[in-house]
């Protein structure tokens, strides 16, 4: 489940009752939308007083009388379930439960409503892979709205905007440093600060010239299979993507969160992309007949960078500038095939670890200086 898809419907239900005294009319909106989520039709919620046998059939479908009563009948034992706010996925592995399972009850959520009464609603679904950190989340909110609906909703709203800004960064930035951001444990520098950290460029060298000869929808599919596989190299090595340029990747390390191994992770993730785009190719026959002749090149520099937000008042663009941005650029596009190449800097950083054939200084557009470069050896 992706709750970026369903948190917004799930808002928009529970939005439409904010404003009911209803008890019953709160956690019937809660069912439907649970069952929405799910995708079922067979769904039963109950209201629960604690200390005795009394309960209420708030909505129902799907099941019968006798269902009901099965149920009822489960769920007052469970004294220790219903003081919680845990939802819980078969398998329930508590005998008690067994009628419910019976009635393929797959997921069941309790609500506490006040100290004396706790609703539960109970699902059966296919649904694989639930996230019940989500789900209890949702029924937490759902209790909340039954005793404060105004701070309820305002919690919805805010939960709701951390998910889509979770969504929205995820697709640039580490997990792990999505985290940091929205707990606020990392401040994303707007007006600018300059920081040492480790620049790759990877540039599919020879795609220009071979794109123009391919069917455009393989060409597409290439890219977004490349931008996809290098991404998650990247983020799997704690690095950002910094930006798609063309046929190439930007990634930088030790923006977020800098450590003393930047330099080594990136040239580590490096090897790793040559890698996967050999398989990349190998693994797709049209691609195999298009672009067997292709290779990544990269290029990594480590050195001052500007971090900040660049752009107009409509767009911004949070992004690294500086000397070493551009050299590692230079060196993607110098680099062969299935080369990697580094400055000065990160061989110093990296010597001991990787295996290097230092190259001729060159004489790089844009650095006034010679530049000592060196590669890889396989």
């Amino acid at each position: 489940m992706n709750p970026i898809e369903y948190l917004p419907g799930w808002l928009e239900t529970m939005h439409a009752v904010t404003n009911t005294a209803s008890d019953n009319a709160i956690i019937a909106a809660a069912a439907g939308a649970f069952a929405k989520i799910f995708r079922t039709s067979n769904i039963l919620s109950i209201i629960l007083h604690r200390n005795s046998t009394d309960a209420i059939i708030v909505s129902s479908s799907g099941f019968t009388q006798s269902q009901h009563a099965s149920a009822v009948n489960a769920l007052v034992s469970l004294t220790e379930i219903l003081n919680t706010t845990a939802p819980l996925q078969l398998p329930f592995n508590d005998e008690r439960l067994d009628p419910l399972a019976a009635m393929s009850v797959s997921l069941m959520i309790p609500i506490p409503i006040n100290r004396e009464m706790t609703a539960v609603i109970l699902l059966a679904t296919e649904g694989k892979g639930i996230d019940l950190t989500l789900v209890q989340l949702m029924a937490e909110y759902t209790g909340a709205l039954l005793k404060n609906k105004r701070q309820a909703y305002q919690l919805l709203q805010d939960q709701a905007e951390k998910f889509r800004i979770r969504g929205l960064l995820e697709q640039f930035v580490a997990p792990e440093v999505v985290e940091k951001m929205i707990e606020g444990k990392m401040l994303v520098q707007l007006k600018g600060e300059r920081r040492k950290i480790t620049t790759v460029t990877a540039d599919i060298r020879g795609f220009t010239a071979v794109s123009e000869h391919a069917a455009p929808e393989i060409v597409v599919r290439l890219l977004n299979q490349f931008y996809s596989k290098m991404s998650d190299i990247v983020y799997d090595h704690s690095g950002m993507v910094d930006k798609f340029i063309g046929d190439a990747v930007l990634a930088v390390f030790g923006v977020s969160s800098p450590r003393e191994d930047d330099s080594l992770r990136a040239v580590r993730s490096a090897e790793v992309m040559l890698s996967e785009f050999s398989q990349i190719l190998e693994d797709d026959a049209e691609f195999q007949k298009h672009f067997s002749k292709l290779g990544v090149g990269i290029g990594i520099t480590s050195g001052d960078v500007i971090l900040g937000s660049f752009g107009s008042g409509k767009r911004l663009d949070y992004t690294v500038i500086g000397r070493s941005v551009n050299l590692s650029a230079r060196l993607s596009s110098l680099a062969r095939a299935q080369e990697i190449l580094v400055d000065e800097a990160t061989f110093r950083q990296t010597h001991t670890n990787f295996a290097y054939k230092k190259l001729t200084p060159m004489v790089i557009k844009g650095i006034d200086d010679f530049v000592q470069v060196y590669s890889i050896m396989a």
